[in-house]
């Protein structure tokens, strides 16, 4: 018996181990066909009818068939049956390939955003925020290069920014690099 593509996409396997539909950004349902029915992808777990509360994956497509019918009865879903085309396989890998994209994408913008350096109310580097917020975000204090330097104790003051990587975990004003505050 030949075993289905989308199955064995590590894509597929990602989504089927989601606990929850609140943060994959799931399309809403495809636009009915010919026949006025809507198409589910092979595999389908999440309801994505428009506003529904259950967050959860049902165990089955053919559970999260039954859900469409008990909740949504204003949409028809298409039959399947039968051994599914090449191309639904295709359909269904992009589906969930495109679904782990954005998820991933939306997860390393999150990433991105970067904190401010503290500072007192003088300007300066708030070294204990600093330190504290650095190991929170991954850093060491005092990290690698300020061992090198064989300065521990300066490791996050604002005169050795060019060196300190922990000032690569803030933000810096105007676009300026590490360790350089633009005017």
């Amino acid at each position: 018996m030949k075993m289905t593509v989308y199955l064995v996409q590590s894509a597929y396997q990602w989504y089927c181990s989601q606990k929850s539909k609140d943060d994959l950004g799931l399309p809403d349902l495809n636009r009915p066909n010919a026949k006025g029915q809507v198409d589910l992808f092979l595999g389908e777990r999440f309801c994505r009818y428009n506003n529904c509360p259950k967050d959860s994956p049902a165990t089955s497509t053919n559970n999260l068939r039954k859900h469409y019918a008990d909740k949504h009865a204003d949409i028809t879903l298409a039959s399947s049956g039968g051994r599914p085309s090449l191309q639904d396989e295709k359909d269904a890998v992009e589906f969930y390939v495109a679904i782990r994209d954005e998820y991933d994408a939306k997860v390393a913008a999150i990433a991105e955003v970067k904190p401010e350096i503290p500072r007192k109310a003088d300007g300066t580097v708030h070294l204990t925020n600093m330190r504290k917020v650095a190991r929170e975000r991954g850093g060491q204090v005092p990290c690698e290069p300020c061992k090198d330097a064989e300065d521990s104790a300066g490791c996050c003051r604002e005169e050795n920014a060019d060196r300190c990587d922990n000032f690569d975990l803030f933000a810096t004003r105007e676009g300026g690099s590490k360790g350089e505050e633009a005017e």
